[in-house]
């Protein structure tokens, strides 16, 4: 096989499990939703998403700063402000509806 060709099969597979993941939430967070209060589902669904998605960020930024001279800077205060408007919020709303 070609690299395009496996990059190709990589990018079909990722795609796929996401669907998986995103699918599946309505029906968990229905199911969970009835056991605990919805601020605290938004906040593990966030949680479980950081520690998830952690381990890639310092990959792709040790894999930067190796690259280039200067240090690379994360903007945690936007980050921060888009998983409070962006994420949080919008699960904690989103949530309220299974009270």
């Amino acid at each position: 096989m070609t690299r395009c060709m496996l990059e190709h099969r990589r990018a079909v597979i990722l795609l796929l499990i996401t669907m998986l993941i995103w699918g599946s939430t309505f029906a968990v967070t229905k199911e969970v939703g009835e056991r605990l209060p919805p601020l605290t589902l938004a906040f593990l669904r966030v949680t479980i998403a950081f520690l998830s998605l952690l381990p890639l960020a310092w990959t792709r930024r040790r894999k930067l700063a190796a690259e280039s001279v200067t240090a690379v800077r994360m903007p945690w205060g936007t980050i921060a402000a888009m998983a409070l408007a962006g994420v949080a919020l919008y699960y904690g709303l989103f949530n309220l509806k299974f009270l």
